[in-house]
């Protein structure tokens, strides 16, 4: 039964006790028991409450009620810290909370977090539980972070020191300072600066760290997010698994973009991207699948059949052809080729073993390219509609494919193509990611294509296969009409291995001319 006892001076003393941290557990527990059974002392919080609220929105910037239900990201306003303010935006949640605890809201939507201090497990409508605080902790909302308690949306400000938060998914946050963090719900956070490393489990996939010009969606990692307070420059940093990165501002045309594990990206304070690098090398293994040679046209001789002969030991020969057969001219290694318009190293005797490549890696040297398009690999069907293709524009490196009626690709940019010079080109394909290198850099990385957003194919992808080629797409047919593509500059030292090349080996290729990574390892 509802009791009608009124409030007295020694409740409210109480009430500003509990705020300083300074009541007793006989009189919080006296404060749980008026505030459940009284209706006039819940009455008189929800009196000072709409006190709290008026003076709030005069005199701090504190949003309307209009303004507090509307679901935009979250805003930064000042909060009085006078209790009696507190006070009154506490009783607001006592209510909405059905009593089953003693709340206590140092903020309010879209300010600083909302806390409570329970003894139960219960959420409630809370989505943050701070694990643990480093000793050293300083919070510019100093009265609300501390361990084991729950926040609501809002933001926590940490100046110095640490604090590791646990969001209901699942998702664990660790902050350090100086760093500003934003709880949007379960799924959502925000970073407006600072560092955080975040772990999410399988319970926490597609857990969302938002900043001004991307959101990292974790697919299940450990990743790190650093941005800077003063330059707005960012980096990700991916310890396990895979993050989406998606690019641009909200409202904008997102470019997606996912980064591995062992690689990192840095941004300007624009989003635009920087650089992607690899982080320490790791093992030379790909998932599981075991990284070997299976082909090295050295282009040092050519046959008197016009035979390219592999020196790898799987004899996956190639054979000139064209209207004028390229000559051999010095290369980066001994002999290069040099292919005019219309010529192509044939490879499609090999096509059983090649369609059936899975994760691979193909690096090769070029000098001179066309000014058009340069193809450097393809491997087509009958048709159009089912290919692959490594080549060149004036001013990127692209992987391209198709596998249906629409073509799509992926492009990595480089500022051009030096003339007279030996440039190193690398495309490893693995778990449906394609990378492209240029002189051991890493340039690009993707799932999807750039174009229509379709996933990336491989060569077991290709249906049908008819073609197989070093420097000509055939591109099918369509029709009566067909077109090919052709790589018109000097080509050396082209390598193909099964399974991914780690950033390590890419870069060992590049310096060393003419060797292979397999000789590499072989030695060491």
């Amino acid at each position: 039964m509802d009791s009608q006892e009124k409030p007295n001076q020694a409740f409210y003393e109480r009430v500003l006790r509990y705020q300083e941290k300074s009541i007793s557990p006989e009189e919080l527990k006296q404060l749980n028991q008026e505030l459940r059974e009284s209706s006039e002392h819940r009455a008189g919080f929800a009196q000072i409450c709409e006190t709290s609220r008026l003076i709030l929105e005069a005199s701090s910037g504190l949003p309307t009620r209009k303004e507090s239900q509307d679901s935009s990201p979250i805003r930064l306003f000042p909060i009085s810290s006078g209790w009696l303010v507190q006070a009154g935006i506490a009783a607001i949640l006592i209510l909405g909370l059905v009593l089953t605890a003693l709340v206590w809201n140092k903020g309010s939507v879209g300010h600083e977090p909302s806390i409570v201090q329970q003894e139960s497990d219960d959420w409630g409508q809370f989505v943050v539980k701070v694990e643990e605080v480093s000793s050293d902790a300083v919070f510019e909302n100093a009265n609300g972070v501390r361990e084991n308690a729950l926040l609501g949306k809002g933001w926590v400000r940490i100046k110095k020191g640490w604090v590791r938060l646990k969001f209901r998914s699942g998702a664990v946050a660790t902050l350090e300072a100086p760093t500003s963090f934003g709880i949007d719900s379960a799924m959502r956070s925000y970073l407006e600066y600072g560092k955080v490393s975040v772990y999410a489990p399988e319970s926490a996939r597609d857990f969302v760290v938002a900043t001004r010009t991307m959101e990292v969606v974790d697919l299940g990692t450990r990743f790190e997010l650093d941005v800077d307070a003063k330059s707005g420059k960012s980096k990700v940093e991916v310890k396990e698994g895979l993050v989406d990165l998606h690019l641009g501002s909200r409202g904008t045309q997102r470019e997606i973009r996912p980064l591995e594990a062992g690689f990192s990206a840095w941004f300007d304070a624009s989003g635009s991207l920087v650089e992607i690098s690899g982080a320490e090398p790791k093992p030379n293994q790909a998932s599981g699948v075991e990284t070997r040679l299976l082909a090295h046209w050295t282009f040092d001789e050519i046959d008197q059949d016009g035979g390219i002969a592999d020196s790898a030991s799987h004899d996956l020969d190639g054979w000139l052809r064209g209207k004028t057969l390229p000559e051999l001219v010095p290369g980066v290694s001994q002999g290069a080729l040099n292919f005019e318009e219309h010529a192509q190293v044939d490879l499609s005797e090999h096509l059983s073993l090649l369609s059936q490549v899975e994760s691979y890696t193909l690096t090769g040297w070029v000098r001179n390219p066309g000014e058009v398009l340069s193809m450097i690999f393809s491997l087509s069907g009958e048709t159009e509609s089912s290919r692959i293709q490594l080549y060149l524009s004036p001013k990127c490196v692209n992987y391209g494919w198709q596998d249906g009626p629409n073509y799509d690709a992926i492009s990595g940019q480089v500022d051009g193509w030096e003339a007279g010079r030996w440039y190193h080109i690398a495309a490893v394909f693995q778990n449906g990611i394609i990378r492209l290198y240029r002189d051991g850099g890493l340039i690009v990385s993707g799932s999807l294509g750039r174009r229509i957003g379709t996933p990336i194919s491989s060569p077991s992808s290709v249906k049908n296969p008819k073609h197989a080629s070093l420097g000509r797409l055939h591109d099918g047919t369509q029709g009566e009409r067909s077109a090919p593509q052709w790589f018109v500059g000097q080509m050396d030292d082209v390598q193909l291995y099964t399974g991914a090349l780690n950033q390590r080996a890419i870069q060992f290729l590049y310096n060393h001319p003419g060797e292979t990574w397999k000789t590499k390892t072989e030695t060491e």
